[in-house]
């Protein structure tokens, strides 16, 4: 049996290369034709969405690359837990503050992350100007349900937050207006999410984002104000970012949050 297949490819070959190779394609046509396929030879395939660590992995490639940062806050709102939503909300900071060319859909998840932390009337104020023709049909049902206050948020358990970036949050409260852009540096649990909602904003930790300040030399970068720890300032400038000033986080959770 195997025998005989292969000599049937082996003349099919030699058709669709010979000279009998346009009654070949007429032949395969035809035969197309009569049992209703596409007479293309295109396969279409659907592809997984990539993972967490496989987006994060691909930050140092691409760093100012927006949409990566989109699909990375994607990715954490399949986690259910207060963390998830408070990086989620980091990773869509981090796509506006590289010009993402969606700021619909930004706007539409933002106020998902808003419902799921229990708070519909942030949510609604948020979709509430989006109009229809800019969303999917997925997108406009999940704004529908956002409108009515039908998403149900979830249960927050306590979430301590480090004594350094509770004064490094203090500390910026206390300017006179909120900064126009800040670069936050080492919060892995993504407390600066929340900060100066209306503020440019960008996490650089690889916990998160996938970014480390090194992989933003060359982008010429600036920030109104760095909040991170006192080794990550130098590093900051040895890269090329420039902060006009700098919020030092620091006691034992200098580094995470």
């Amino acid at each position: 049996m195997k025998a005989a297949e292969q000599t049937v490819n082996t003349w099919r070959e030699r058709l669709k290369s010979g000279s009998l190779s346009k009654l070949y394609a007429y032949a395969r046509r035809a035969k197309r034709r009569l049992r209703g396929e596409p007479l293309g030879g295109t396969v279409q395939t659907e592809f997984p969405p990539l993972g967490l660590a496989d987006l994060r992995a691909a930050a140092p490639m691409v760093p100012d690359h927006a949409r990566l940062y989109y699909s990375l806050g994607r990715a954490y709102l399949e986690g259910d837990a207060e963390v998830d939503l408070r990086r989620a909300l980091a990773c869509l900071r981090s796509a506006e503050a590289f010009d993402f060319e969606s700021p619909e859909r930004s706007a539409l998840y933002r106020a998902l992350i808003a419902a799921r932390r229990g708070d519909p009337e942030q949510a609604r104020s948020l979709v509430r100007a989006l109009v229809p023709y800019e969303l999917t049909e997925t997108e406009n049902a999940l704004r529908e349900r956002l409108l009515r206050g039908e998403v149900t948020a979830i249960e927050q358990e306590p979430s301590p937050v480090g004594t350094g970036w509770r004064r490094a949050s203090r500390a910026l409260g206390a300017l006179l207006q909120p900064p126009p852009g800040m670069l936050v540096v080492g919060d892995s649990s993504a407390v600066s999410a929340d900060w100066c909602s209306g503020s440019r904003y960008l996490l650089v930790c690889e916990e998160v984002t996938g970014l480390r300040i090194a992989d933003l030399a060359g982008l010429s970068l600036r920030f109104a104000v760095g909040i991170g720890p006192a080794a990550a300032q130098g590093e900051t400038e040895r890269s090329g970012v420039a902060c006009d000033s700098w919020i030092e986080v620091t006691g034992d959770d200098g580094e995470t949050a």
